[in-house]
């Protein structure tokens, strides 16, 4: 969507959805293990944001329907579980656990994530 023909409209980015980064969306993309490269995370969140904000209990095809963002990794099963955590933790169903706190330190999050630890120095 070009800038222009938004002008004077509020619009919500990736940051603005949760300070905390606790938005169900989030932390339904954490719990599943989207996350791969990154590439598409930021608008596949915001996509599946706007899909719940509307239809907070969406069936696979809608969701596959709804959420065309490109992904390099091809994580499309994972994120259609993750749209559908999401859309029950925000109808209550469910409690999704935080993930890491922002402003975690690096040698943290490869203690809790152990796949973030980097290959030994060659």
């Amino acid at each position: 969507m070009p800038i222009g023909s938004i002008e004077g409209a509020y619009v919500t980015t990736i940051e603005g959805l949760s300070r905390e980064r606790n938005h169900p969306v989030q932390l339904a993309f954490i719990a599943e293990a989207v996350p791969q490269c990154g590439f598409c995370i930021p608008g596949m969140i915001m996509a599946a944001a706007a899909l719940l904000k509307r239809n907070a209990d969406p069936s696979e095809a809608l969701v596959r329907e709804q959420i065309t963002n490109l992904c390099r990794c091809g994580v499309y099963p994972r994120v259609v579980e993750a749209v559908q955590r999401a859309g029950r933790a925000m109808r209550g169903e469910e409690v999704i656990p935080a993930g890491p706190r922002p402003g975690i330190d690096p040698a943290d999050s490869a203690r809790l994530v152990p796949a973030l630890v980097p290959p030994p120095a060659r």
